[in-house]
């Protein structure tokens, strides 16, 4: 009886688990959604490596869907395997849950509405629906827990085999895997007295361990092949470990700008917090905190122990990993990097939130209303209530999230904005990427489109110091483009041995201003998306400026502008509301331009106005509307908007009090009013030296 009945729910288990898929393939995104994806297509399609740890296992998985014979993008097929791992992650849940919960206790339809609350997760389903190889790593690491698990039930070695081969694989994929061992470890632990291994166990332990660590062959021969999306060199075990540790970028951390304040790391728990309630509601978190109770009140000790190396997990991947990681919460590509991390910590959460409407089905179906009803008949149609009841909850973050995922599934804001930064510069030119946005979505439109010739050169200068070969890779794919000899990866100088050799030959471009030590007569001008090297004796040459104004008639801007205005909710997402900062930065730039050469000032206010629609708050803005008003002789207005850059500013510059001086010598004509904005300057001036007195 049991055993059917178990069938049964295991039945309505599936069903539900094939909806799900069926709603992450409806809404799942056929174009890339920024942040890395671009880096990590852009690898498979060239069979190189991405960005350190390099995802080999991630990579040759992405080869293998990329060919797969149906209609899809390459973007459209190497996310099925984001949307696959979060589907056998929620399958992998399940059966943790039943291992978890004692018999008595188990009720399936609980256990439905748990998966639809993970699976309906914001960011859960997000990055179900895009490109991310964080998905993938969540599968790997409740695979591993599962099987932690089963040992500690059953002791059988091939449980043992298993976990070391996923280790393996970890190894090949993502560090943060690790974080899982501590909780195997307690489990096994616990059966410490019943454990006993022989030396052909560690054998074989060994050997299923190498065979995981076998995708590591595949960074070793596109090393060899000289792909041309390249990071990292894993053919030594000290160039494995730069590339697996991150060492570019920080073990365990976003990148080498966080800083080691304490006071900052403690703050990582109060947004820790934030994220939760903003991504759970409250009432996930109401129901974690009666689910934490529950289950240390449940008294079956086998189950104790899993309940106890899940609360390990939730730990470890939240307050633990934020706490050490310390991401700095100043922009939106930074908080669309911590979302990625909180996946599996959401995971794991949701395990509370199981146990939270477990406890509460417990107490009111067994406790207070069986007790109260007599009638098997409404019994039953309480039991039915209760449990639509839960229901609700999953459905209302269905609603709440659906419009903002599926806003994604044909959004081309990254590729556009690719488009436009390839559409910045003229044909024969090299474009230096420095800055990870617009250099992973360029080379994605890059090696995706056959017609792109070789006219437009792809350099990320940051791989000359951190890929050994990347000087010979250039030199197979791009042997026009001439790279000066440097013995130390720490000689590499970009002026030195990139735009001196190229400059007469090729038009420079940058994202970046890049300092211009031994360039003098040179200097960085706005091109729409890029800037353009270009002799100071030609700054106010009128192609240039006609190219400006040619750029932002044909630039996808226009399209992105409507989008804005209807409020569409795909800017809700942190990596495509993060292109936006670029093009808020190229008006500003342009406006700027146009301030400094004094010839175009009719059509600096359009910019500057373009920047404010973009962003309303950013102070610079209104430095620049300063500017242009007193060029005008707007002197009012001029001191209006020094007055709201100033109040906007988080620590404002010297550049502001340079303005302010500038505006009561050359735009006030009468002593009075010249007085107020020197009372203005030394005000600002004693705002400026605070912070020093202090330090």
């Amino acid at each position: 009886m049991w055993y059917t009945l178990l069938s049964y729910f295991t039945m309505i288990v599936a069903i539900s688990v094939f909806s799900i898929l069926l709603i992450y393939i409806y809404t799942f995104s056929n174009t890339i959604f920024g942040g890395d994806a671009g880096d990590l297509v852009s690898a498979i399609i060239t069979k190189g490596i991405p960005h350190p740890p390099g995802y080999p296992f991630y990579t040759m998985l992405g080869i293998l869907f990329n060919a797969l014979p149906i209609p899809l993008t390459p973007v459209g097929k190497i996310i099925l395997i984001s949307t696959f791992s979060t589907i056998g992650a929620i399958i992998v849940f399940f059966f943790i849950v039943k291992e978890c919960t004692p018999k008595k206790y188990f009720n399936p339809f609980i256990v439905i509405t748990a998966l639809l609350i993970m699976s309906f997760n914001y960011i859960i389903w997000l990055y179900s629906s895009v490109i991310e190889v964080l998905p993938l790593n969540g599968l790997i690491i409740l695979l591993l827990f599962y099987l932690g698990i089963r040992f500690y039930k059953t002791l059988k070695k091939k449980y043992l085999y298993f976990i070391v081969f996923l280790i393996g694989i970890g190894l090949t994929h993502h560090y943060t895997f690790v974080l899982v061992i501590p909780s195997i470890a307690y489990l096994i632990f616990k059966r410490r007295k019943d454990v006993h291994l022989k030396r052909k166990n560690y054998v074989y332990a060994t050997l299923f361990c190498f065979l995981g660590l076998l995708p590591l062959i595949y960074d070793a021969a596109a090393y060899y092949f000289k792909s041309e999306v390249m990071w990292g060199n894993a053919t030594t075990i000290s160039g494995f470990l730069e590339l697996f540790l991150k060492k570019g970028y920080g073990t365990f951390v976003p990148g080498p700008f966080i800083d080691n304040i304490a006071s900052h790391r403690f703050l990582q728990l109060k947004n820790l917090l934030i994220f939760t309630s903003n991504d759970f509601m409250i009432v996930g978190l109401i129901l974690a905190t009666i689910g934490l109770i529950f289950s240390l009140l449940m008294k079956e000790k086998r189950e104790k122990f899993i309940r106890n190396a899940i609360f390990i997990n939730i730990v470890l991947y939240g307050p633990f990993f934020f706490f050490y990681a310390n991401f700095p919460l100043k922009s939106d590509i930074i908080f669309a990097t911590i979302e990625t991390f909180l996946l599996i910590y959401y995971i794991f959460f949701a395990f509370l939130i199981y146990f939270g409407i477990l406890g509460l089905y417990t107490l009111f179906v067994r406790h207070i209303i069986s007790r109260g009803i007599q009638k098997d008949f409404l019994k039953k149609l309480t039991h039915s209530l209760v449990i639509m009841f839960f229901f609700i909850y999953p459905v209302r973050l269905f609603m709440v999230n659906f419009p903002i995922i599926y806003s994604l599934k044909n959004d081309r804001t990254a590729e556009n904005f690719a488009q436009d930064a390839l559409q910045s510069a003229d044909d024969k030119s090299i474009i230096l990427l420095g800055a990870d946005t617009i250099i992973f979505n360029t080379q994605y439109i890059y090696h995706t489109n056959r017609n792109r010739g070789k006219n437009k050169i792809l350099i990320h200068p940051p791989k000359f110091t951190f890929v050994d070969n990347y000087r010979s890779i250039m030199g197979v794919h791009y042997p026009q483009v001439k790279v000066a000899n440097f013995s130390k990866k720490e000689e590499f100088d970009l002026e030195i041995h990139v735009i001196k050799p190229n400059i007469n030959q090729f038009s420079i471009y940058s994202d970046l201003q890049y300092p211009l030590q031994g360039f003098e007569e040179y200097v960085w001008i706005p091109q729409g998306l890029l800037f353009k090297l270009v002799k100071k004796s030609d700054v106010k040459n009128d192609k240039y400026q006609k190219n400006i104004d040619e750029f932002w008639k044909k630039s996808y801007y226009n399209k992105m502008k409507k989008d804005l205005e209807n409020n569409n909710p795909k800017f809700q997402n942190f990596f495509t509301a993060d292109i936006i900062n670029f093009y808020l930065s190229s008006h500003q730039q342009t406006a700027y331009y146009y301030l400094l050469i004094d010839t175009s000032l009719e059509k600096t206010l359009s910019h500057i106005n373009e920047a404010i629609f973009l962003n309303s708050n950013k102070d610079y803005n209104y430095f620049l509307l300063s500017v242009y008003n007193r060029k005008i002789n707007k002197c009012i207005d001029a001191e209006k908007a020094m007055d709201k850059a100033i109040s906007l500013a988080r620590s404002p510059t010297l550049l502001y009090m340079q303005e302010l001086q500038t505006i009561a010598e050359k735009c006030y004509k009468t002593e009075k009013e010249t007085r107020r904005i020197k009372e203005k300057i030394e005000k600002l001036e004693k705002s400026l030296l605070q912070p020093i007195q202090k330090l």
